[in-house]
């Protein structure tokens, strides 16, 4: 009978430990999950911004190339030749800075896109998480009431077992006595 209620005691704690532990586990995934996107979020802000810079850099750098080509087509004849050969340089110069300049505008964009998907995703995640938090403090709430329920019956049968023993050892007793005073 002991082994019984110290197996049913311990098949008992072990499930609602067991349950605890998965608790713990899925809102440990939800969490490391907002993690993720928020770092993705951040790194997209700082790429964003990184790209921005270097885009006004291109700008300026194509402002100044352009000034420098209007200041080449103003100068004397003479150089005429040594002019353009320079012209042609600055000119590659310039659409090499065009072509970087549409390549960072375009990655500026996919950025973009790829903030406002995270910062989507985080939103519709934190509601959900939220809701699930509470799901589960509700939950656990419940496991430890059933845990402290089953923690006080178990100490009500054993108080039950202690009783019972004492009444099996006093009627033994009085067997033994009645028995000694009929012989």
């Amino acid at each position: 009978m002991q082994s019984f209620l110290h197996l049913l005691r311990q098949t008992s704690m072990n499930h609602t430990l067991s349950t605890v532990f998965i608790l713990l586990s899925n809102c440990q995934s939800i969490d490391q999950e907002i993690n993720i996107l928020r770092e993705q979020k951040e790194n997209a802000i700082c790429e964003c911004a990184k790209l921005k810079t270097q885009l006004e850099q291109k700008e300026c750098t194509l402002k100044q190339l352009r000034e420098k080509v209007e200041e080449m087509q103003v100068l004397n004849k003479k150089h005429d030749n040594q002019l353009r050969e320079q012209m042609r340089s600055v000119l590659m110069n310039l659409q090499i800075e065009q072509a970087a300049t549409k390549d960072a505008s375009l990655e500026i964009e996919r950025l973009n896109v790829q903030l406002h998907v995270s910062k989507k995703s985080y939103y519709e995640l934190e509601p959900r998480l939220n809701q699930e938090r509470a799901v589960w403090g509700i939950k656990e709430d419940n496991y430890h009431g059933e845990l402290q329920l089953s923690e006080t019956a178990k100490t009500e049968i054993n108080d039950l077992l202690v009783h019972l023993k004492c009444d099996v050892s006093k009627s033994n007793i009085s067997s033994v006595d009645y028995n000694s005073h009929s012989k």
